[in-house]
């Protein structure tokens, strides 16, 4: 009998809009995705975070500047077992 797909939430944290819509609808086309939810900002990216409780969160370090860490830091605050992936835009 096949096992049940795995389906994870994902946290997209990315400033610029169409990478962060296109990333998402991207992601959504994959069988191991089950919802994703986009920020704009680091407040609703750790809102998001404490609320929905992703697997995996992407964050666009070139949308943090020199404050990637601080950015990683503020979300393993509200989720300790974040799985965090860092992009950037050439």
């Amino acid at each position: 009998m096949p096992q049940p797909a795995v389906s994870h939430d994902v946290l997209i944290h990315d400033a610029h809009a169409p990478s962060r819509l296109g990333l998402g609808v991207l992601l959504r086309a994959q069988p191991w995705v089950g919802r994703c939810h986009l920020a704009g900002d680091l407040s609703t990216a750790v809102g998001l975070a404490r609320t929905h409780r992703p697997s995996v969160a992407v964050v666009d370090v070139s949308s943090a500047g020199g404050f990637a860490g601080h950015h990683c830091d503020a979300l393993r605050r509200v989720h300790t077992t974040l799985a965090i992936v860092l992009t950037a835009r050439c």
